[in-house]
């Protein structure tokens, strides 16, 4: 080590009000603005609400700002354009001629503001301000100026008095400045003229940079030439040029002057003369003119921008300290090894985590699909009948009774042949049937186990082995002590600083609440899953829309085995006792209107369906003709009930056989709807002797049973279609709670976060710094009134500097043709419009003056502060800031949980005038000479500061250096042979 490095390790303040300004001092450094008057108060500063105010700017300002405010500070550019001389160029061919024309020569001798084509020249020269004593003073400075910086000779007050003579016709000082009464005519219009070429200067700083030099410097040769005025009227007794007896300037001066008056040159007066050495002539030359508060702050003084003051002034103490060396301390470890013995100290430290993470999901699906084919010979029994009748006719008589009618044929007779030849036609229709059976098995097995297997693992191992192998030696013990570091300290005072002091409440409210917004803009918190909306069945039809078209659709799509029902088909009468389909009976001779009925029960299948027309064919032979005399009624009958249900009746006369082709129809009356598949047939007949019948009928399905068809297939869909829904929201159900069992986890995991884990700061440097920048906010708002909760008065927040602009960018991309017949690859460009964030020129600029001013006028740096204890906030808040809390960093525990928190900062030097002034107008100072406003608190402010020369880099060490030691985690071996190191001596 051969150099040691002195550390700053506390900076404080010695703070103490500033010293009253002494009249004497008042008067010879700082230009007031002043009438002199007859009466007791010789010199009074000007008047603005008098109305023998003699400032015409004073007048136009005081009338705006009291009597016609609106607050605009336009209104205020326009009143003073008001009194300023408007000049334009002579660019057209008929110039305005009530204007007078602009020399563009002066546009670079002046400051100048343009609005439109009009431009207007600032007072910013001597002679631009048409005090009539303009030249003399234009000629005086250099006189003054060469004095104050000649050589090493003897300064000589009288002589530089006779220089400025000579420029008068060697008129005496006094007489220039003083008449009987008050100040000479050109002597205080030349004030008045400069005075108000300073406040215009001063207002329309605003829109326009200015230089007040020039004004100030005629300021400051008048300031002179009255003081050299004043002891001229020393120096000769108060007889050479005005009369002691009857002159009211001397009354006015002795009331700035005691004593004045009676002197009679005996006794020298302390005070006289005023300009006796090289340095009171610069002490004149470089007063400040005072600026009228209501000129700096327009509408701020009569409603104030900002009530905050400085606290004083200070020293900048700085404690810095440095390294001396190391010596050891006290006991750290005492390792005992006995002679003999060897002894291993191993230090394990291990970290593990481990996470498993696994995913099984198993799916089984079975599908069997199973087709049958047969053959079948579906015999059906066609008996076809062919009756083929002879008739004979001949000659005989017939006689027949039988108790009841007697009939009888003469002359003419018959004979009745009757043969008959039974065909019967057997027909089979061959079908083939096809049966698709169609299983189809789905089996889904999902397991989800789900673990991560993340392993880390540190492991520090630390092994050391001590072996006492010396016999001299005996049992030793290794003795470890604690390294002390040795430092020095000294305080060094940076010199003096203006002070301000600021209550700032709550100083951690925002940072705590950007970690808790930053948490939830950041945090990954789970979006709850949204219950799943369950699958319902809904076919799109109903059962009423079934049609053959719909259903053969529906069969191939769901491989349904049924078949659409026949909506008209023909069936025949099957008797399931005779299994048959001929209805037929031996002769049973029946006869003397007896009735003849046969039940058969048969079988049709057709259940819904209804019977419009009965097809009957076949041979009915009655015992007799049955002609009965006229009136009476003795018929040959056959009837057809249906379930008791008469479907056919007929009545035949004279006939006693009745024969039925194939298309004989009968249509019933009104359909017969078949209720069950099994229906009774009775034939009924009267007088019957025999009958062979074949009956079918030709049904139609009713509506009833059609739709009940068709609900049956409905439901046989709708269970296909339900078992695919019912997987999946079961499937949906499942992940739906897998989710909710995620989300209440990863919820649970979230919630479980405290605040004050949320609110832990990182280094010690990092906490410090955060602080620094937290009470800077907040100072800034005290001193601006932005960044506060009142936005009515806010200049720098709602100030946007940032804008965009819109850029046509092209984005190259691949681009691969294939639809001609080779493919091209190329890459192309597609135009996107992108807005570019970019600064606003004239905002930035405009709040760049604010911003840079700010950020440089105090020394942020150098931030003090204490911590007021949480009971300052409101009552509701006291737990909340109770717990707060930094485990490493007590000064960031601290700042969390205050209530309240004082700070004092310090003023940048140089920048002392900048601060106050900004106070007091709220506009930031641009540099270079300023005049002083005036104000109790300013004055004695800019009076200390200038006392003392501020220096920011060197310092000067007050008090002896003192010692202090602070402890290390270091250990040294006692009695090592390697001694700690020495540290080089160092010289404050």
């Amino acid at each position: 080590m051969t150099d040691v490095e002195q550390v700053p390790i506390l900076d404080f303040m010695l703070v103490r009000p500033a010293s009253e300004i002494d009249k004497k001092t008042a008067r010879r450094k700082y230009i007031h603005d002043t009438v002199l008057v007859k009466g007791a108060n010789a010199h009074i500063d000007i008047d603005l609400q008098s109305p023998e105010n003699p400032s015409k700017i004073g007048k136009l300002i005081y009338q705006r700002v009291f009597c016609e405010s609106s607050g605009e500070i336009q209104d205020i550019f326009m009143t003073v354009l008001g009194i300023l001389t408007p000049l334009q160029a002579r660019c057209v061919d008929t110039p305005n001629y009530d204007v007078q024309p602009l020399d563009i020569g002066d546009l670079g001798r002046h400051a100048y503001v343009r609005v439109e084509d009009t431009f207007y020249l600032l007072p910013d020269t001597i002679a631009s301000s048409n005090a009539p004593l303009a030249r003399k003073i234009a000629e005086i400075l250099p006189i003054l100026t060469n004095t104050v910086n000649g050589s090493d000779d003897e300064f000589v007050a009288d002589k530089l008095a006779g220089q400025i003579r000579t420029l008068f016709d060697n008129r005496a000082l006094a007489t220039v400045v003083y008449d009987e009464s008050q100040y000479t005519q050109d002597f205080q219009l030349s004030k008045r003229a400069l005075f108000d070429a300073l406040y215009i200067l001063y207002i329309m700083r605003r829109w326009t940079s200015v230089n007040f030099e020039p004004i100030m410097n005629g300021l400051r040769v008048l300031h002179v030439l009255e003081a050299l005025a004043i002891d001229e009227l020393y120096a000769t007794g108060l007889t050479g040029h005005l009369n002691p007896n009857d002159s009211l300037i001397l009354h006015m001066l002795d009331e700035e002057y005691p004593g004045l008056r009676g002197w009679k040159g005996s006794v020298a007066i302390p005070e006289f003369p005023l300009i006796a050495t090289r340095s009171d002539l610069a002490i004149y030359l470089e007063a400040r003119p005072i600026v009228h508060p209501m000129f700096a702050q327009l509408y701020h003084y009569a409603q104030p921008f900002n009530s905050i003051r400085p606290l004083g002034v200070g020293d900048l103490k700085v404690v810095k300290q440095w390294l001396v060396g190391y010596q050891p301390g006290e006991i750290s470890d005492i390792h005992n090894v006995m002679q003999g013995e060897t002894r291993d100290r191993t230090h394990r430290r291990l970290e593990k985590t481990e996470d498993t993470f696994s995913y099984t999901s198993t799916s089984q699906q079975e599908s069997t699909k199973d087709t049958q084919s047969t053959d079948r010979f579906e015999v059906k029994r066609e008996a076809e009948q062919v009756v083929k009748t002879d008739l004979n006719v001949n000659a005989n008589m017939r006689a027949q009774y039988d108790n009841k009618v007697v009939l009888v044929a003469v002359g003419a007779g018959f004979a009745y042949n009757r043969s008959s030849s039974d065909q019967q036609k057997i027909a089979q229709n061959f079908s083939r049937e096809v049966v698709d059976k169609a299983v189809t098995r789905v089996q889904t097995s999902t397991v989800q186990q789900r673990s991560t297997t993340k392993i880390f693992e540190t492991e520090e191992t630390n092994k050391q082995s001590f072996t006492n192998t010396n016999p001299d030696k005996g049992h030793i013990s290794g003795i470890y002590r604690w390294v002390d570091k040795q430092y020095k300290a000294q305080v060094f005072n940076y010199g003096r600083r203006m002070m301000f002091e600021f209550i700032l409440p709550e100083p951690a409210a925002l940072f705590v609440e950007s970690r808790l917004r930053d948490f939830e803009a950041t945090i990954n918190y789970p979006e709850k899953p949204v219950e799943p909306t369950f699958k319902t069945l809904n076919l799109g039809f109903s059962p009423a829309d079934i049609t053959e078209p719909k259903f053969n659709e529906l069969r191939q799509k769901y491989n349904l085995s049924t078949t659409y029902p026949l909506e008209t088909k023909t069936v025949a009468f099957v008797s399931q006792e005779e299994n048959g389909v001929f209805f037929t009976t031996e002769k049973v001779s029946i006869g003397n209107d007896q009735w003849y009925a046969k039940s058969y029960v048969c079988k049709l299948g057709s259940e819904g369906y209804q019977i419009e027309k009965l097809r009957i064919t076949g041979q009915i032979w009655f015992q007799d003709h049955n002609d009965p005399p006229k009136g009476e009624t003795d018929l040959n009958i056959c009837s057809l009930r249906i379930d008791g249900t008469t479907v056919w009746y007929e009545e035949h006369t004279n006939r006693m056989y009745v024969g039925f082709g194939d298309n004989y129809e009968v249509t019933l009356a009104s359909p017969y709807v078949l209720n069950r598949d099994e229906v009774d047939l009775v034939f009924s007949f009267q007088d019957i002797s025999r009958y062979d019948l074949l009956i079918s009928g030709t049904l139609k399905i009713t509506a009833t049973k059609l739709l009940k068809w068709q609900t049956e297939v409905w439901w046989t869909i709708v269970d296909i279609e339900q078992k695919v829904i019912n997987a999946t929201n079961l499937e949906l159900k499942n992940g739906y709670e897998s989710d909710m069992a995620t989300y209440r986890n990863r919820s649970a995991e979230i919630k479980a976060t405290a605040i004050r884990d949320l609110i832990q700061g990182q280094s010690e440097a990092f906490n410090k710094d955060l602080i620094i920048t937290e009470l800077r906010r907040q100072c800034m708002a005290m001193v601006t009134k932005d960044f506060d909760a009142y936005v009515g008065d806010d200049l720098l927040t709602e100030w946007e500097s940032m804008g965009t602009r819109r850029v046509t960018v092209g984005y190259r991309h691949l681009k691969v043709d294939t639809t001609g017949i080779e493919t091209k690859v190329e890459f192309t460009t597609t135009p996107h419009n992108i807005d570019y964030p970019v600064p606003i020129l004239n905002e930035a600029r405009d709040k760049g003056r604010y911003i840079q001013f700010l950020e440089q006028a105090f020394e942020w740096g150098r931030l003090g502060y204490i911590c007021y204890p949480y009971f300052w906030a409101t009552p509701p808040k006291w737990i909340e800031l109770m717990n707060r809390t930094d485990d490493s960093d007590p000064n960031l525990t601290a700042f969390l949980r205050a209530g309240a928190i004082k700070v004092l900062v310090a003023v940048t030097p140089a920048y002392d005038e900048a601060v106050l002034h900004f106070l007091s107008t709220r506009e930031p100072w641009e540099g270079g000479p300023s005049p002083v406003i005036d104000d109790p608190l300013y004055l004695p402010l800019f009076e200390e500061l200038h006392k003392q020369q501020d220096d920011r880099y060197g310092a000067t060490p007050e008090g002896d250096p003192w010692a202090f030691t602070l402890p290390t985690s270091l250990v040294y071996l006692h009695g090592s042979s390697t001694p700690l190191p020495t540290v080089p001596k160092i010289t404050p």
